[in-house]
């Protein structure tokens, strides 16, 4: 019976502890700083939403650069119309019938105008969108380094917990073996209870702080797999030579006058600045006369059975137009 129970057990533990050493077996990837880096930069949402920002924006001084440049359109028109005059009296003979007629008309035409001067609309349109777009550029490259500047920090902060991990299972060894010495004097008569009791306290101390660094290391290591659109991306160790390296620190004015000349987000701001000021000038414009010249060429035919119907003819038409708006009720 004794045998039995010795094997069940045996079976359980087997069972239980087999999937953890196999997990233990398996290879872990293990990624430096440039690749989590990297996988941050392919899979961040904030940088395709600056993308289409910029795209967006490139339309937008397209179409402000078009307005100074003729509109064009082409036109063609066709109909055909079939007519019937019942009981028609033939003038001549007297007979009357059912008269039969049909006619068709078609129309070629050509049109451009070309606006000379509105105001101060169109800079005003031009410089609000190039502005515009070299801030949509500035916030890209922004939010880029703030896509780097996240990674890297939760890299450093895995990277800080997976070394508190460590002095937290070194803690705990020695605990165990300050407890197992203290259980050794005790026995023999050279330590006192209290003191084998100190040692078990501060034993069950350290595993605590073990078990807290490796939660510390799992929330690290979710935040970075989050940092890199990642939430679900299996488990991989991180590279820890950076720890081997020296790192000099500037000193905090240089940072500071640094932050002040590089910051993008700053350069946004003045890029977005210059942009409201082309909207200032683009709304202040309808205050001034506009002038524009036009143009058209149009050429139509009208076929029909009665020879004074038919005609084919030629328009050309040009001229210019002068408009200024002395009161838009404070539009």
């Amino acid at each position: 019976m004794k045998s039995v129970t010795t094997l069940t057990v045996f079976i359980i533990l087997v069972s239980v502890l087999l999937p953890f050493a196999l997990m233990a077996n398996e290879s872990v990837p293990v990624y430096d700083l440039e690749q989590c880096t990297k996988f941050a930069l392919t899979s961040s949402n904030r940088l395709a939403i600056s993308q289409q920002q910029v795209l967006s924006a490139k339309h937008n001084l397209t179409k402000a650069r078009g307005s100074f440049l003729p509109n064009l359109s082409l036109s063609r028109s066709s109909s055909t119309s079939e007519r019937t005059d019942f009981d028609y009296e033939d003038p001549f003979s007297g007979q009357k019938s059912d008269f039969e007629s049909k006619s068709s008309y078609s129309s070629n035409s050509i049109n451009s105008n070309l606006v000379i001067f509105q105001g101060m609309n169109r800079f005003g349109a031009l410089k609000s969108a190039k502005n515009s777009l070299n801030s949509a550029k500035s916030d890209k490259q922004y939010n880029k380094q703030l896509v780097v500047e996240n990674t890297a920090t939760a890299y450093f902060d895995l990277l800080r917990y997976k070394e508190l991990e460590v002095v937290a299972q070194e803690g705990m060894t020695l605990a165990g073996r300050e407890l197992e010495k203290a259980e050794t004097l005790y026995r023999i008569g050279s330590a006192a209870k209290s003191d084998v009791l100190q040692a078990r306290v501060r034993h069950k101390q350290t595993q605590l702080d073990l078990l807290r660094a490796s939660n510390g290391v799992e929330q690290a290591f979710a935040q970075l797999a989050y940092t890199m659109n990642m939430p679900l991306m299996n488990k991989f160790d991180i590279d820890r030579s950076l720890l081997d390296g020296d790192y000099e620190v500037s000193a905090l004015n240089e940072l500071y006058e640094l932050a002040l000349t590089n910051r993008l987000d700053l350069q946004s701001l003045k890029f977005q600045i210059q942009a409201r000021e082309g909207d200032i000038t683009s709304a202040t414009s309808s205050l001034l006369p506009s002038l524009s010249l036009s143009s058209s060429y149009s050429r139509s035919i009208n076929e029909s059975e009665f020879r004074f119907g038919a005609q084919e003819s030629g328009n050309l038409s040009y001229g210019y137009s002068i408009n200024w708006n002395l009161f838009d009720r404070f539009q």
